[in-house]
């Protein structure tokens, strides 16, 4: 199974200064060679009007985007079946010492009466991507792992009781997985003490249902005991802990998912003359991987002293849909990536504005939803997939004929 060292995916954005342009000094060839060295090579598909637009974005999203880097407990990963699986990791969900099941147990007594005791697995501590995602995601094959590894040896039993899916944050709009888990766990001479119960459609034949959307948080109830009486030597330091892997293969119907990127952009220097500029023609670029189609909406917005962004100027009146991929109706998977593009042109107000309001970034948010989730179908996303971006520019000059050079 490969896996990503995740971070969310950071744009790689060319700072645009448009005096570069209006200098006319040098030809376009030159100009890109010397300013844009990186993304040369990447260009020949931004032509405006057969000319070659000046490249200032290169970028791609995948489905990484969903993962929080600060947070260690949430992964994701291309598994075995080359699809993208969402996972999480929740170390020590609970951790059952000797008293907490026998309270009168004390040191030095050896006979371990029939007990048991009942806990609650806290939704405060188990968030699933609760700050991740915005949109709804529907999986076909949810699947829960607890990972029971108990020391004290007169455990014999571990039940779940039940378990419960908040899809309102901490509100009661609240799911319970129908089919109650009751299973035998291992004693510390038998594989370690380590046992592993598994919740999935093939034990619990609503857990997709109930899991759609996903929620915010989990929440239960479990059981651990024994059912016999032992005479049994223990030191009282024993303990049986339990974790809890969530794995999400990404076998999903997607609605309104957004992946975002807010990148630096820097317009006309004080000195530039606005009035000698016609319009900016920008081009963008858009090949999708993802057998999915969406929306996109480009945004240039200024920095505020407190670090928030106050829109200046929206590329587009309504959002820029873009296509699916080619896809495989019987497997779902796409054959080829499609490209999209689309031609704005920004006026010599526009551009005024956004010199004039201090535009200092750009945003770039992409809304995807699943081709046929209409039609309540799922579709597989790979881990090969990717959105990528390129945008261009080209300058017209007020009076000139030859706009780019």
């Amino acid at each position: 199974m490969r896996t990503f060292n995740i971070k969310v995916l950071t744009a790689t954005m060319i700072v645009v200064s448009l005096v570069f342009f209006s200098s006319c000094k040098k030809d376009l060839k030159t100009f890109v060679k010397e300013q844009f060295p990186e993304i040369d090579s990447t260009s020949g598909n931004l032509l405006i009007d057969g000319e070659l637009a000046v490249p200032v974005l290169n970028t791609e999203f995948s489905l990484e985007n969903f993962v929080p880097e600060n947070d260690s407990s949430l992964w994701a990963e291309v598994g075995e079946d080359n699809i993208m699986h969402l996972r999480m990791y929740f170390k020590n969900v609970l951790t059952i010492g000797v008293k907490d099941i026998w309270s009168d147990w004390t040191p030095g007594s050896n006979s371990v009466p029939i007990a048991e005791t009942t806990l609650r697995l806290s939704k405060e501590s188990l968030k699933i991507y609760e700050h991740a995602l915005q949109g709804k995601l529907f999986f076909r094959n949810p699947a829960f792992k607890f990972i029971i590894k108990n020391e004290i040896p007169v455990n014999t039993y571990f039940k779940i009781d039940s378990l419960v899916l908040h899809s309102g944050g901490y509100s009661n709009s609240d799911s319970a997985v129908a089919t109650p888990v009751d299973e035998s766990i291992n004693t510390p001479g038998t594989n370690g003490g380590i046992t592993e119960i598994i919740i999935d459609s093939s034990n619990v034949s609503n857990l997709a249902t109930v899991f759609s959307p996903v929620p915010k948080f989990v929440s239960g109830q479990i059981t651990i005991g024994n059912s016999e009486s032992e005479d049994v030597v223990l030191t009282g330091n024993e303990k049986t802990s339990v974790a809890l892997d969530i794995d999400l293969p990404l076998d999903a119907r997607l609605d309104a998912i957004v992946l975002g990127d807010t990148s630096k952009f820097e317009m006309i220097k004080d000195e530039d003359n606005i009035e000698e500029i016609k319009d900016v023609t920008i081009k963008i670029v858009l090949t999708n991987d993802f057998p999915v189609k969406g929306l996109t909406e480009v945004i240039f917005a200024k920095t505020n002293t407190d670090n928030s962004l106050t829109t200046v100027l929206e590329l587009f009146d309504t959002p820029w849909e873009f296509n699916s991929s080619e896809i495989d109706d019987e497997s779902g998977e796409t054959i080829a990536s499609v490209e999209s593009m689309i031609t704005k042109t920004l006026s010599q107000d526009d551009v005024k504005k956004l010199k004039d309001q201090e535009a200092d970034k750009i945003i770039i948010k992409s809304t995807l939803n699943s081709q046929n989730s209409e039609n309540d179908k799922y579709i597989k996303i790979l881990g090969r997939y990717r959105l990528g971006i390129k945008m261009g520019l080209k300058v017209s000059y007020a009076g000139t004929a030859q706009v780019n050079q």
